[in-house]
């Protein structure tokens, strides 16, 4: 590969979150990666898009043979909780985030969240979350469709169980529809 592949972060609002160099380099780019979410606000890209499914090695093997320009989408911060991390450690990258959604959502709360103790749930076990958190005072859980509704019934036992949480913050990592916002 002769130039190094870029991952771009970018937010639920599709184009309209990126910076128009980040634009510019979508479309100049020959091959563009990502789920199909992120791929969706791309309809009129006329160059090959490739689907990000199931295992991201295959992916990296894939992407190491390349000898294109390569752009990669990914959601919010690429490299809070998500590919961006993994493929930097194993590819020559440039990364370049969106917001990441527990900015967005702290944001929205006008609360900091330098000090809040963050778990991902997201493709992850919910066994033993209240032992983690038991002690903590600000608290983000980030998770997926399958244990939202885990986390919503959390939502009611944490105030009740834990007196010295001041704030809990649980965020789906869903899309526009995906914000559960509690606080304490």
């Amino acid at each position: 590969m002769t130039e190094k592949m870029k991952v771009i972060g970018i937010g639920d609002d599709g184009k309209q979150s990126l910076l128009p160099v980040y634009e510019k380099w979508i479309y100049e780019s020959d091959l563009l990666v990502g789920g199909e979410r992120q791929l969706s606000f791309f309809k009129d890209f006329t160059g090959e898009k490739k689907v990000i499914k199931g295992g991201l090695s295959s992916l990296v093997s894939d992407l190491k043979r390349e000898n294109r320009k390569i752009v990669v989408l990914a959601s919010g911060d690429p490299l809070f909780y998500g590919i961006g991390s993994y493929l930097a450690k194993k590819l020559d990258v440039e990364v370049y985030p969106y917001l990441s959604s527990l900015q967005q959502a702290f944001a929205r709360m006008n609360e900091s969240w330098q000090d809040a103790d963050i778990t991902s749930l997201h493709g992850r076990s919910i066994k033993g979350l209240v032992q983690k958190i038991n002690g903590k005072e600000k608290i983000a859980l980030l998770t997926d469709e399958e244990n939202k509704a885990l986390l919503r019934l959390l939502a009611i036992y944490v105030p009740l169980e834990f007196q010295n949480i001041r704030h809990l913050l649980l965020k789906t990592l869903v899309g526009n529809k995906s914000a559960v916002l509690f606080t304490v």
